[in-house]
């Protein structure tokens, strides 16, 4: 499952423009829209010194769920985390992967 970073203003969009006065009920508003992707709001951070935050989203593993959060509340800045774990998993397929496009690249018409 993968964990989002996910930047934005807190004047972004609406919903976000609607609730940046007051941070835990932006938390709260942050993670009904994550629960309705079926996802998680681990938390909501503020940037020191400006006026942005960063919600840490869990299990939000649908690329048009995630672009559907991202544009409900204005992000400018995704990055998608795996946990040491996940990376681990990811270095032992490798391999296969790489032979896969060995194979395919050495084979009819080349």
């Amino acid at each position: 499952m993968p964990i989002i970073w996910m930047g934005f203003s807190v004047a972004s969009s609406e919903g976000v423009d609607k609730w940046k006065a007051d941070p835990t009920v932006l938390r709260r508003y942050v993670g009904g829209v994550a629960g309705a992707a079926g996802a998680e709001l681990v938390e909501l951070y503020y940037e020191v010194g400006s006026d942005r935050a960063c919600a840490l989203i869990a299990g939000l593993d649908d690329f048009i769920d995630m672009r559907s959060v991202m544009r409900i509340l204005g992000a400018d800045e995704v990055r998608k985390l795996v946990t040491p774990e996940q990376a681990l998993d990811g270095f032992g397929r490798e391999p296969g992967y790489q032979e896969a496009g060995d194979n395919a690249a050495s084979g009819p018409g080349s």
